[in-house]
This record gives structure tokens, C-alpha cells and sequence, in this order.
């Protein structure tokens, strides 16, 4: 294949994004597309084995890697300004 990768590595990089991606939907959407694709998500793994992720389970995966590439957005967490000042 090209860019130096065989495929089944290729196929390997394609169902860890299409894992990634299908976690940004409905639980219900993303078990779909990981039964359709044979796929996961690279940090959560199967909703079938392990369900959906609590709203804690990405805060522990950010604090225990640090500089592991995964840091919350800036000011994440922070009340937002009001987008015009009242006049």
C-alpha cells in the first residue's frame, strides 16, 4: 500500500478514526458504527463490552497522561463572556 503501510495496518488506522469519530454521536449511532465496521474506540473501547463512557472517564484519561498530547481546552470548564457587552 502506499505510505509505507500494509493493509492491515491501513484497515487498523481506519477502524481506530472511524471508532474516534462514531464516539462523538448518540450511544446508540456509535454502537451501530461499531458493529457495521467491526470497529472501537482507541481509548474507551467497545460500547457492546464496556458501555458508554461517564462524563468522568475523559477528565481521569486526560489527568493520568499528562503530555501524553491530550490536555483540555483552554478555559474548559470556565463560564464563557457574554458574546457583546450590555450596553
Amino acid at each position: 500500500m502506499s505510505f509505507g503501510k500494509t493493509r492491515e495496518e491501513a484497515e487498523e488506522i481506519e477502524r481506530a478514526n472511524l471508532g474516534y469519530w462514531a464516539g462523538y454521536y448518540r450511544p446508540e449511532t456509535r454502537e451501530r458504527v461499531e458493529r457495521l465496521f467491526r470497529c472501537a474506540h482507541p481509548f474507551f473501547g467497545s460500547i457492546a463490552e464496556k458501555g458508554p463512557p461517564t462524563p468522568e472517564q475523559p477528565t481521569r484519561l486526560c489527568t493520568a497522561r499528562p503530555g501524553a498530547g491530550i490536555t483540555p481546552a483552554r478555559g474548559f470548564g470556565e463560564r464563557a463572556p457574554a458574546p457583546y457587552p450590555c450596553v
